[in-house]
């Protein structure tokens, strides 16, 4: 139903061995977060500015 989130919980395995383990697919989920929450933001700022 929502392969995106599933994929952000539980990382695909090129990218575990790649990485280091799950401490690494945890980092790139909280990147992904932050930076949606920041284009969010920036959305909401020069939407107040107009």
């Amino acid at each position: 139903m929502y392969p995106v989130l599933f994929d952000i919980v539980e990382p695909d395995p090129i990218l575990e061995s790649a990485g280091g383990g799950s401490l690494f697919g945890i980092f790139l989920g909280i990147a992904v977060v932050v930076l949606v929450v920041l284009v969010v933001i920036q959305a909401i700022l020069k939407r107040r500015k107009k």
